[in-house]
């Protein structure tokens, strides 16, 4: 375009095509970013809606496996002033913090004088469950109850004595049967054949 000439009307003619070009870019422009905007503005929303979605998830995740915890650490009244413990699968800090708590709670509601502890279906138990389980038994004590630990399996024996859990102050039997037998007899009850008698 050669300027020099072109007249004034040329000029202004030019001028506000050249404004008109400009005002439809920036049209152009300005829609696109309205587009990237809303588009922006969805996916955030969106983005919002599955954090709070994976928040209420992992929520519910939460209670469930608290619920599950307190299922695992069941502990109930056997006879008047007995209390029996059956703990079954893995144990960790988290898992025997909690027993603790329910142990020595339903020693002290039923004033039990007698407290098992059922580890028939613990598969192994390392070195911290090991010391945690005996502070469990030493708060008992306090408490008054007097504790049977019952179903020490020969693996789990042989790793307390290697990791010199010291168990010498605890009354330990076989099995759960004679820890039921041996619990029902310090209260007074003996069984002879099917039926019970007070041996006081």
């Amino acid at each position: 375009m050669n300027l020099s000439k072109m007249t004034k009307a040329d000029l202004v003619k030019e001028l506000k095509q050249v404004q008109v070009e400009l005002a439809k870019h920036k049209s152009s422009l300005e829609t696109v970013i309205e587009d990237r905007t809303a588009q922006l503005q969805t996916t955030n929303e969106q983005l919002i809606r599955e954090l709070q979605e994976n928040e209420r998830r992992e929520q519910i995740i939460r209670e469930q496996s608290n619920e599950i915890l307190a299922l695992s650490n069941v502990v109930f009244k056997l006879w008047d002033g007995v209390v029996v413990a059956p703990l079954i699968g893995s144990l960790d800090s988290r898992r025997t913090n909690q027993f603790m708590e329910t142990f020595l709670d339903a020693i002290d509601k039923h004033a039990a004088r007698v407290a098992i502890i059922d580890i028939t279906g613990v598969p192994t138990m390392d070195t911290a469950t090991a010391q945690h389980l005996v502070e469990t038994i030493a708060a008992a004590a306090l408490l008054g109850a007097h504790v049977l630990l019952s179903g020490v399996r020969p693996m789990i024996a042989q790793t307390l004595v290697h990791l010199g859990v010291d168990f010498s102050d605890l009354n330990t039997t076989a099995s759960l049967g004679s820890a039921l037998a041996e619990a029902l007899k310090f209260q007074g009850v003996e069984f002879t054949n099917r039926t019970s008698r007070s041996i006081r």
